[in-house]
């Protein structure tokens, strides 16, 4: 791939003089890729890819237990835990912002510079930031904005209040760390920004940019010839920071969606999903705006909201009439657009269009609790696996091609979901039987979401079976069962009893099972009892320690949002 080629320079031609600089490495081979898989093949959207990569790595930046993109390693369990978004998402979202900001040109010939005075030697985070910053207009400035963003955790969460009283239209910003319902981190922390913004002057859209280091200070519009109609604090979606702006010009900048940018649409989606973390607005507002969002063109902005809809149902709703009702509201909002699309593929199609189609299906099925839709994915998974329409025995021939390619991963786990042991048996034949990585994949992820409890356990024993799984078809079983509720106990079970052994077979990668365990805990207790059980566990396991901490906190943050929001409840937006 392209990351991997970009390693020739960073990482081989210039080498990190230690694991603190790991990002020296991966960051820059995550931006590189790309970029020259963007000039490449621009219908791939590779960009779109970077953007929602920064977005998720805020999440784990949001925690007290994040690292710095450039963190001090003094001990073995510590490496692991850089191979990380932070070092690989964050990293290259902040290389992606500093050369917006400076300039493609200038960045370049920074880049160069640096390479040449360090080829086939070792470097440092501080020769590669001097090297950039030496080509832009302030040096001095930039290189403290840039040490800001790596040398210190946490994501910047920016105020914004448009002030129109004066002769010059300005924006009145304050800075602080972005933080979830219930952190217990400080809100005290300040960053160089490199902060844009598209605003609307009469009929224009004007672009203005300023190196922000203050935590409070007021941003002259100095194009501005009116009162802007609206603004847009993260201009073309290139700043790794969320912002929050004043009623009025939040209510102007929703009426403005359409005129957006596709990255801005997408880090304005991002906005309402920080705010409702932030519990500065309730489940009703952050609903209100979700049609919005799942009506945009772009497949990663209308997608969006579906993660956060998952957890209310399965959180947020207090009662089974209210998870019914957020189903309900699931279905309004998402199954317009699937049946615009259609389930069959069409002639000619982009792959992004069949990516979101099967999207929808999934979420739909799940979420949504679509019946119609169910019964007639269980109907296309029984003639992939050879079974009668109606369940009976069949041919017992697998067929792959019975169903659309984009369709035959969710049949499978449909017809999984309401078969009994005599399914079992026949997804386990055709496991057995082929070689074939995909549908190999798509089978352990048919035989994970088999509810019946004793097949769950059968499937869970595959993994115990030397020689059957390869290492990276452990979690396509294991991640059905981590979603499923009612799968979760037995689970933990099972990760308790065997955690030796799946340790060891998941090595360097066994603070994973932390996660699997952790699935779907939502309260103190529990943070609490995951920490009791597995931390002297985790004390010699490569990434561990810090796993073990973010899970835990992540399973607390869970119920300060739950409560807090519940409190409030949905208002009539079920309604």
């Amino acid at each position: 791939s392209a990351h991997e080629l970009a390693h020739q320079w960073f990482g081989d031609l210039v080498t990190m003089k230690w694991w603190d600089d790991l990002w020296l490495n991966e960051a820059f081979a995550t931006w590189m890729g790309t970029k020259i898989t963007g000039q490449l093949q621009p219908g791939f959207h590779a960009d779109r890819g970077l953007l929602e990569g920064a977005l998720e790595a805020m999440g784990e930046d949001s925690l007290v237990s994040t690292r710095r993109v450039h963190e001090p390693i003094n001990d073995f369990t510590e490496i692991q835990s850089a191979f990380d978004g932070i070092t690989y998402q964050k990293g290259g979202a902040v290389l992606s912002m500093f050369e917006t900001y400076i300039g493609e040109t200038a960045f370049r010939d920074g880049i160069r510079s640096y390479l040449k005075a360090h080829a086939r030697g070792n470097a440092t985070s501080g020769d590669l930031i001097a090297a950039v910053a030496a080509q832009s207009k302030d040096p001095a400035g930039v290189d403290r904005a840039f040490k800001s963003f790596i040398d210190q955790p946490g994501v910047p969460y920016v105020k914004v209040e448009v002030d129109c009283d004066g002769k010059t239209p300005s924006l009145k910003l304050q800075q602080q760390r972005y933080l979830p319902l219930g952190s217990a981190a400080s809100a005290s922390q300040t960053w160089g920004m490199p902060f844009c913004v598209r605003y609307q002057d009469g009929d224009q859209v004007r672009s203005e940019c300023s190196l922000v280091e203050q935590a409070t200070t007021t941003m002259p519009l100095t194009q501005a010839k009116s009162c802007p109609a609206w603004v847009m604090p993260n201009a073309h979606g290139h700043g790794y920071y969320r912002f929050a702006l004043d009623d009025k010009a939040a209510k102007q900048l929703a009426g403005a969606f359409a005129q957006l940018d596709e990255r801005e649409q997408r880090v304005y989606a991002d906005s309402l999903e920080a705010a409702f973390k932030a519990g500065s607005i309730d489940a009703a507002g952050y609903l209100a705006g979700v049609p919005q969002l799942a009506a945009a063109e772009v497949r990663q902005t209308a997608t969006a909201p579906m993660g956060q809809l998952a957890w209310m149902k399965e959180y947020l709703a207090a009662d089974d009439a209210q998870k019914a009702a957020v189903a309900a509201n699931a279905r309004k909002i998402y199954g317009p657009r699937l049946q615009a699309l259609g389930l069959e593929p069409k002639p000619g199609e982009s792959d992004d269009t069949r990516i979101l189609r099967r999207t929808l299906i999934g979420f739909l099925y799940r979420t949504g609790e679509s019946p119609e839709l169910g019964e007639e994915l269980v109907r296309r998974g029984r003639a992939v696996i050879g079974q009668e329409a109606d369940g009976s025995a069949g041919t017992g021939k697998l067929d792959p091609e019975a169903v659309p390619r984009d369709l035959r991963a969710v049949s499978l786990a449909a017809v999984a979901r309401a078969g009994d042991a005599a399914t079992f048996d026949l997804l386990e034949k055709h496991l057995r039987a082929t070689q074939d990585a995909a549908i190999r994949t798509e089978l352990l992820e048919a035989l994970g979401n088999m509810s019946d409890a004793p097949q769950a356990e059968r499937a869970r024993g595959f993994i115990l079976e030397k020689g059957l799984l390869r290492r990276n078809e452990l979690a396509p079983l294991l991640m059905p069962q981590m979603e499923a509720e009612a799968a979760r106990p037995a689970l933990r079970q099972w990760v308790d009893t065997h955690f030796k052994t799946l340790e060891a077979s998941l090595a360097p990668a066994g603070a994973r099972l932390v996660s699997v365990y952790g699935a779907g805990m939502c309260s103190k207790q529990e943070a609490a009892d995951l920490l009791s059980r597995f931390g002297e566990r985790m004390k010699t396991v490569e990434g561990g320690p810090r796993a073990l901490k973010q899970e835990a906190e992540n399973i607390g943050l869970c119920a300060d949002l739950r409560d807090a929001q519940r409190a409030k409840g949905f208002g009539g937006a079920l309604q």
